[in-house]
């Protein structure tokens, strides 16, 4: 149960979402939102989640709610974890994003735009790399939060926000190549995705990274200093180089020598790793009970994963508008109904397959789920036949 002042904030945003006047509902509401935190904040837009809202819905008028609430959070005081280089880095991509849309506004003139769309392009490719920074929230920040309270289910809205981000730069870029759109056309469309990734700068700042440093243990923020390395970092000019050592629980599974045995045969973990690894594809296993168990570490990822998602629930692990799809196919494979389920796209140029696989023992018994993600792009291009050993290249 919300305390009194997280109910009349949540009062306040249900106000606001339903359409009514918006100064009189600061006005019966000014205290509270005036000193409103980032972990009431999170309370506030749980509830809302928790009453039915669709994150893509509460897109519609977040922005207006963070506005209100600028004037609290931008008073709270917080500090970096001490064990910050995951959240700094993050920071600085943020100024270097922020660097980036200032640098795109002298090309967006209306009298220059026509001669200036290759320039323009080519600033925008700069602002493409703020995909790497919404993959390391979803894939590392946002599980630690998750195992930490309810509330912060909340950043599904964020991750909505990221996926509005990257459809209105996606649609920034096709708007600029397209010789046929109109100056005012680029311009309402650029305008549309600078204000996408500032606002979700503002909302990062503001309550997510606070609300972060104040609840994740000192422990957690080494785990995913470490963890960033697996991300690239497009958006800055310099990153210093990881600080590699061996996990600890690897190197004590090699030394004790075990044995995985089946019927067919027997293989050290070790070598069950490597296989793993070497296998053209990627591998994550999700039990019966919807957590992550394991994913594999092939040497060429297609989907970004991060150990931060292990005993995630995987409704956690997908974007909110495709959370109804993973929930279908886990309910028909319980009940038997079905035990497979393909999809293919394009992705990043790559032809790539996406295949679920329903787990049961022998009995029947439903274990969980296998997804396979593939590059099919070689694979599909095949034609004739090969016979003899021909090397295609030095990576073979």
């Amino acid at each position: 149960m919300a305390d009194a002042k997280v109910q009349r904030l949540i009062e306040y945003v249900k106000g606001v979402r339903d359409g009514g006047d918006g100064a009189r509902l600061y006005a019966a509401y000014r205290d509270d939102i005036q000193r409103v935190t980032p972990q009431e904040a999170f309370e506030v837009f749980h509830a809302l989640l928790g009453a039915g809202s669709e994150p893509r819905d509460i897109l519609t008028f977040l922005n207006k709610i963070i506005n209100a609430f600028y004037g609290g959070l931008s008073n709270y005081r917080w500090s970096f974890p001490d064990h910050d280089g995951f959240l700094k880095e993050l920071s600085a991509e943020n100024r270097a994003m922020e660097q980036t849309i200032a640098d795109l506004k002298p090309f967006l003139k209306e009298a220059k735009l026509p001669r200036n769309r290759r320039s323009l392009l080519a600033v925008v490719d700069r602002l493409a790399g703020v995909d790497a920074h919404y993959s390391k929230k979803e894939n590392i920040l946002f599980p630690y939060l998750e195992q930490h309270a309810p509330r912060f289910e909340g950043v599904s809205i964020m991750w909505a926000a990221h996926d509005q981000a990257r459809k209105r730069l996606k649609d920034l870029r096709t708007m600029i190549e397209n010789p046929d759109s109109s100056a005012a056309a680029v311009q309402a469309a650029a305008a549309h995705a600078f204000f996408s990734v500032l606002y979700l700068v503002k909302k990062e700042e503001l309550i997510l990274f606070p609300a972060a440093a104040e609840v994740l243990p000192e422990e957690e923020w080494a785990a995913m200093d470490a963890q960033r390395w697996e991300f690239s970092a497009p958006m800055l000019h310099e990153r210093p180089a990881p600080q590699v050592s061996e996990p600890p629980e690897t190197a004590a599974s090699e030394s004790t020598g075990a044995v995985y045995h089946t019927a067919t045969g027997q293989l050290r973990f070790d070598e069950l790793e490597a296989i793993f690894a070497s296998l053209p594809v990627d591998i994550t296993f999700v039990g019966a009970d919807n957590k992550v168990r394991f994913f594999s570490k092939p040497r060429q990822r297609i989907f970004p994963r991060s150990p931060a998602i292990i005993g995630r629930d995987v409704k956690h692990c997908h974007p909110p508008d495709s959370v109804h799809v993973v929930e279908e196919i886990i309910e028909a494979f319980r009940s038997g109904q079905r035990s497979t389920a393909t999809f293919w796209l394009q992705f990043e140029g790559r032809f790539i397959v996406i295949q679920y696989f329903a787990l049961r023992d022998g009995r029947g018994t439903y274990q969980g789920v296998l997804e396979v993600s593939q590059d099919a792009g070689n694979i599909r291009s095949l034609k004739g036949e090969r016979r003899i050993l021909q090397w295609d290249s030095k990576t073979d």
